[in-house]
C-alpha cells in the first residue's frame, strides 16, 4: 500500500469528512447517567442509519467534527510552519494526552451544567469564525489508512465520550450529532475559557510508526 503518501493535493472540498464509529465497552456505558446514555445510544442509531437522517444535518455534522480535531491539532500539536495533516487517531490520542494531563495538573474545570445547546450554538459558531479568520494554518485531518489506526481512533473516541458526556446536560438536537463531537467541542470550550496546553510534539509518519509511539508525553 504505497499510494499514501502523494495524496494531499486534492482540494479540499473533494476530501471526504473523516467519520469515526466509537468503540464503547458495555461496562461504560452502562456506567452512564440515563440521560447521556439515551442521547449516545440515539447518536449511535442515527450513525449506523445514516440514510434516514436529513443529508445537511449529516454533512453539518462532520463538518463540525473536522473543524474540532483541526482546530486541537492546530493548538496542540508542535509542528514545523507549514501544511499539515495528521489522523483521526493521532489527533485524538494527542488529545486524550492531554486531556488527561489537564485533569491531573487541575487544568480542567469540567462543572456540570455544559449543555450541548451551548456548545453547539455558542463554542461551535466560534470555531467555525475562528477558521474563517485563520483556519488555512489549520492542519489538514484525514481517516486512518490502517485497521490498526482506526480501531486506536474508535478506542480513543469512546474513552473521550465515557469521560465527557457526563459533564454535559443533553437536549434532544444532540442525538442528531456524530457521537464524538460533543466531547471534543467541550475539551475546545474548556481550554478557551481556562488555557490551552502546551503544544506537544508527534510523530508525523504514520504508516511506519506504532500507535503507542505516536506521541511521548514530557
Amino acid at each position: 500500500g504505497g499510494g499514501g503518501a502523494g495524496g494531499g493535493g486534492a482540494p479540499q472540498q473533494q476530501r471526504a469528512r473523516p467519520v469515526i464509529f466509537p468503540e464503547i465497552p458495555r461496562e461504560k456505558f452502562e456506567f452512564l447517567p440515563p440521560m447521556q446514555r439515551q442521547t449516545l445510544a440515539r447518536q449511535m442509531h442515527n450513525q449506523k442509519n445514516i440514510q434516514n437522517v436529513n443529508p445537511a444535518v449529516v454533512n453539518a455534522g462532520r463538518q463540525a467534527m473536522e473543524l474540532s480535531l483541526r482546530l486541537l491539532a492546530h493548538k496542540l500539536v508542535l509542528r514545523p510552519r507549514g501544511p499539515a495533516s495528521f489522523s483521526v487517531s493521532q489527533v485524538l490520542k494527542m488529545a486524550w494526552g492531554i486531556f488527561q494531563q489537564a485533569i491531573g495538573d487541575g487544568q480542567l474545570r469540567l462543572g456540570t451544567g455544559v449543555t450541548s445547546a451551548h456548545l453547539t450554538s455558542v463554542s461551535l459558531k466560534q470555531v467555525i469564525r475562528d477558521h474563517a479568520n485563520a483556519g488555512s494554518d489549520w492542519p489538514l485531518v484525514h481517516e486512518d489508512r490502517g485497521l490498526e489506526g482506526s480501531q486506536l481512533a474508535a478506542r480513543l473516541a469512546g474513552d473521550l465520550i465515557c469521560e465527557l458526556f457526563p459533564f454535559i446536560d443533553m437536549a434532544k438536537e444532540a442525538e442528531l450529532l456524530p457521537p464524538v463531537l460533543l466531547p471534543l467541542i467541550l475539551l475546545v470550550d474548556n481550554f478557551e475559557k481556562n488555557s490551552w496546553p502546551a503544544p506537544m510534539e508527534i510523530v508525523t509518519d504514520t504508516e511506519h510508526v506504532h500507535p503507542a509511539a505516536s506521541f511521548d508525553l514530557p
